[in-house]
């Protein structure tokens, strides 16, 4: 028995009889309703309020091909986001913990590998988020004056826990043992101890630090039990936004509905969504999972192997009848989109100009869109924007004009399409 099963096995201890936790949903058209409300935040906010749980909401649903290419956009926009801001920041700010994990998830959720490279920035930074934190708390071990309580926002330390171990990178056991410390002295809100819960069943099931297994199965436990002892009378653990993460943490454990705890929790959560209560879309983007019985920590065996959805076209402005000096290949610029399978070009260049990468203008013909502008240059007399392919990595090798117009070009994977200025 794997890892993963024998942790399930001993959780499923913790009831000794009923059925394991999970939410009964009788009325499919409220989920999709739930999907759609979520797709509403996806598509409506700016660059500046881009939330990765939205995505990762939206991932862990079924069937989220159906929006695939919604999808893709966002993610190619949080990648944009989140590299530039750990680079450079937004208005003098980095982002911070919380904000650095769940882009992590959302990486995850995207199929996207994490650099294995010591030096990669966001890994360094989340690590040093960690780091950072324990150290100033300053715990020394005293049995009867825990100094760690509340010194930090441990939801983000426990979310910045879990982004790392569903990537498979290690995490110090110090940083871990804090978290320990806290579930068995202090005192926190449901959501937090629901995080604590799902970062020790990612940490025990991937085998991370198994010098500490004993004491996280004990602490998953202790989870457990807090999290159970908090349900109120009508039904939820906590209050009515802390119990989809609740419910994430008893589904992921497997925890035995001994007393109907999960299914008087799913029952009001689903009052609540049908009246409408659910307003915030962090939330409701932790409860879409559960919906669909899924968790965070279903993002570790996610399948990415499977045919794609999506395809990545390398597009190049090429100008150099107008500006030769701009490059020594007369590249303009060169970026990458991805984009749904069996996108056509046109396609390409619509995401690339919602994501500000560039403009064009196009002119209606009997035969389909004709390309006339790119970047604000407009081919004059005796010129036209030529579509060019790529065969390879070399751009100056095997480069062949397409026959095809922009909106009848299918794109394949990995495509390299040169956009050319060029006389005839």
């Amino acid at each position: 028995m794997g890892c993963w099963g024998l942790l399930l096995a001993l959780l499923g201890c913790l009831g000794v009889s009923g059925q394991l936790c999970e939410i009964k949903i009788h009325d499919r058209h409220l989920v999709d309703l739930a999907e759609r409300q979520l797709l509403t935040w996806l598509d409506s906010h700016s660059p500046a309020q881009l939330n990765p749980s939205i995505y990762v909401g939206l991932l862990l649903s079924e069937p989220h091909h159906r929006h695939a290419g919604k999808e893709a956009v966002y993610l190619e926009k949080l990648m944009v986001h989140y590299q530039w801001r750990s680079s450079f920041g937004a208005d003098g700010q980095k982002p911070n913990m919380g904000q650095l994990a769940l882009y992590f998830l959302a990486l995850r959720a995207g199929c996207v590998t994490i650099s294995k490279n010591k030096g990669n920035t966001l890994v360094t930074q989340l690590k040093g988020h960690l780091e950072e934190a324990q150290q100033q708390i300053g715990y020394t071990p005293r049995p009867h004056v825990p100094k760690s309580c509340f010194r930090t926002n441990y939801y983000q330390y426990s979310l910045g826990v879990l982004a790392l171990c569903v990537h498979g990178k290690v995490v110090p056991d110090h940083v871990v043992e804090q978290l320990l410390r806290e579930v068995e002295h202090c005192q926190h809100s449901v959501d937090t101890v629901a995080m604590m819960g799902l970062a020790f069943i990612c940490l025990k099931g991937a085998n991370l630090n198994p010098n500490l297994d004993p004491k996280i199965e004990d602490a998953t436990q202790q989870v457990v039990t807090k999290i159970l002892q908090t349900q109120t009378p009508e039904g939820h653990f906590g209050n009515l936004y802390s119990s989809p993460l609740a419910l994430q943490v008893l589904m992921a454990a497997e925890v035995k509905d001994e007393e109907s705890a999960c299914e008087r929790a799913g029952m009001a959560l689903v009052r609540s969504l049908r009246d409408g209560d659910f307003q915030n879309p962090v939330t409701l983007s932790q409860l879409l999972p559960v919906l669909h019985h899924k968790t965070y920590l279903d993002l570790i065996p996610f399948d990415c192997s499977k045919e794609k959805v999506t395809v990545k076209v390398h597009l190049k402005i090429k100008n150099d009848l107008r500006e030769p000096k701009m490059t020594a290949s007369g590249h303009r610029h060169s970026f990458t989109i991805t984009v749904p399978s069996g996108a056509f070009l046109v396609d390409v260049l619509k995401k690339a100009e919602e994501l500000g990468k560039l403009t064009y203008e196009t002119q209606h013909t009997l035969s389909g869109p004709f390309l006339t502008t790119v970047e604000g240059v407009k081919a004059e007399d005796h010129e036209y924007w030529q579509l060019l392919r790529a065969s390879g990595p070399d751009q100056n090798q095997g480069v062949t004009p397409l026959l095809q117009g922009v909106a009848d070009y299918r794109l394949k994977d990995e495509e390299v399409i040169i956009l050319q200025l060029s006389k005839w």
